[in-house]
């Protein structure tokens, strides 16, 4: 019993590392390609480093995404950052409401936020969790990315 409980977990959630960030999925998304930087477009922050007031910007890709009949896309996606007391410093809900026409045969999207904190945010390590929701699939997965704003 425990061995098929633990096949079943494994199943259902998918933790990868790298960049310092951890992902938890189910229902086939995945999230990939995380990349955090001082502009929209890259390039990649050198070890997840900013300095302070200085804009972030995450960008990444999530994999396993489900079409409507008519080839929609429905992606919501949530953020909140996590300052160095673990308080959170930004929460926002329906930050991204990506609700379109997609290529068809699509099962990825590329979604990219502006997670720029105040310019007086404290120095320290943060902590980032975006939460995505296929709303035609109902599969979810959260990426949790730590970075650190300098001085």
């Amino acid at each position: 019993m425990k061995k098929l409980i633990s096949a079943m977990l494994a199943s259902v959630f998918i933790f990868t590392a790298g960049c310092d960030n951890v992902t938890v999925s189910k229902g086939g998304l995945s999230v990939d390609d995380v990349i955090m930087s001082v502009s929209e477009n890259g390039p990649a922050a050198t070890g997840n480093k900013f300095q302070r007031g200085v804009p972030i910007f995450i960008k990444l890709t999530v994999k396993g995404i489900k079409q409507a009949d008519d080839a929609q896309v429905w992606v919501q996606q949530d953020l909140e950052v996590k300052g160095p007391d673990g308080a959170a410093v930004l929460n926002k809900e329906n930050m991204v409401d990506l609700h379109s026409k997609a290529p068809e045969g699509t099962n990825l999207v590329t979604v990219k936020n502006d997670l720029s904190l105040p310019a007086d945010a404290p120095v320290g390590a943060y902590e980032a969790s975006i939460s995505v929701r296929d709303k035609i699939s109902g599969g979810t997965t959260k990426t949790t990315i730590k970075f650190t704003v300098e001085g």
